[in-house]
């Protein structure tokens, strides 16, 4: 939903003011990178709340990016004689340059972890993870050149046909970047959330739209380059009905190949559900199980209580050689995106369990900090623990929530 609103807000913006962008186009560069700079350097306790969440859940995330490079890709195949093609096709180059240039905020905020892991510790990445950020290197790659070449300084000092036959490699690019999206989202599906699987039908049916009309705009080519040329017999070719059985089988393939997309985000969605029900039942079978065991001690010591009534209580021993008295605490911390809420479960003196209550941090940093960092609380039964490369804001919220709920700080 978040892609559909910046499409609409962005294509307005663009033809709104295209005469202004097409004027001072370095203005707006500049305007792009201070944005960008402030984006990544700025803290974000020192910007309002409405900006820091336009920035973590818009910007970092690649929404707005993505957005306006949809914009670009979309100007090619519309209607030739279109206002808004008109209108658009003016500041095309520009739209493209912007769009480069406000990646620098995804690339950099996830590339400091995912690029890093993936040259110095690729086992600590997940195989879609790790996928996902050699397909971002591929489009860094690609992206450079086609940036370069949009600028209208050096464009004009290439020759048209080679400055086409470079710009092809934007098909490429807008290919690796439908694939980094839905790897990208696949995380999302595991963690039974709805909104990733219709931003992955949202984006599925983008993406296939537009492949579709470029092969569509492709065959008419084809067919009106036939009869110019004269490579096919007048009499006999029939260039409507050539096209419109080409037309007919690229729709059908790529209508294909989006509802085997979707097919199988509902299958991962579905399946991410069964699997939780499963934990969830074993973890009540689990606990079943404890309370029966210590419903059978209790009524041992209710047996044997005479003997023991001398003798301290064990939980009082085991809580002060632990430093931890036992019950379930909450403690609260703030993570990158806003609050956090920990509880913490504490049995027999030792840390039992801890679980997250509630996070607004962005998934792609925080499971992997939750899982780092918890394990450790746990195998040390302390919270002296190291923080996570790379998601070290919510690392550290973790660490101190859980300091909080077990009284080592206020």
């Amino acid at each position: 939903m978040k892609l559909i609103l910046c499409l609409i807000c962005l294509t307005w913006f663009f033809t709104a003011f295209n005469k202004q962008i097409k004027k001072h186009a370095s203005i707006f560069y500049i305007i792009t990178v201070l944005i960008s700079a402030l984006t990544i350097f700025v803290p974000h306790d020192m910007l309002p709340a409405p900006v820091v969440m336009f920035i973590n859940k818009i910007l970092v995330r690649g929404v707005f990016q993505g957005a306006i490079f949809i914009i670009v890709m979309y100007v090619a195949v519309l209607p030739s004689k279109s206002q808004l093609r008109i209108k658009l096709s003016k500041v095309r180059g520009e739209m493209a340059i912007i769009a480069a240039l406000f990646t620098l905020i995804h690339n950099i905020s996830y590339g400091k972890r995912y690029f890093m892991l993936l040259f110095t510790d690729i086992s600590a990445l997940k195989p879609y993870e790790a996928a996902a950020a050699v397909l971002s290197i591929c489009m860094i790659i690609l992206l450079v050149p086609l940036t370069v070449t949009s600028f209208y300084t050096v464009r004009k000092k290439m020759s048209g046909k080679n400055w086409k036959k470079l710009q092809r490699l934007s098909y490429i690019f807008y290919a690796l970047l439908y694939l980094h999206i839905v790897l990208i989202f696949s995380r999302g599906l595991f963690t039974k959330k709805l909104t990733y699987l219709v931003d992955i039908y949202i984006y599925t049916l983008i993406f296939g739209i537009y492949a579709a009309l470029r092969v569509i705009k492709y065959i008419k080519k084809k067919a009106n380059a036939k009869v110019l040329k004269g490579e096919a017999d007048i009499k006999n070719f029939n260039a409507p009905a050539y096209i419109k059985n080409k037309t007919v089988l690229s729709t059908a393939v790529f209508s294909a190949l989006m509802l085997g997309v979707c097919i199988y985000s509902t299958y991962i969605y579905g399946s991410a559900g069964i699997n939780s029900d499963v934990r969830t039942k074993n973890e009540k079978t689990a606990e079943d199980s404890d309370a029966g065991k210590a419903k059978a001690q209790n009524k041992v010591s209710e047996n044997t209580g005479s003997d023991q009534k001398d003798m301290p209580d064990q939980e009082d021993i085991q809580s002060t050689a632990k430093g931890f008295k036992d019950g379930e605490y909450e403690g609260s911390a703030i993570g990158y995106n806003g609050k956090l809420i920990v509880s913490v479960v504490v049995e027999g003196g030792a840390i039992k369990d801890i679980k997250i209550v509630k996070h607004v941090d962005d998934e792609e940093y925080f499971y992997d900090a939750r899982d780092k960092v918890i394990q450790s609380i746990l195998e040390k039964q302390s919270t002296d623990v190291d923080s996570v490369s790379g998601a070290t804001t919510s690392a550290d919220a973790i660490i101190k929530a859980v300091k909080r709920a077990l009284g080592e700080i206020k």
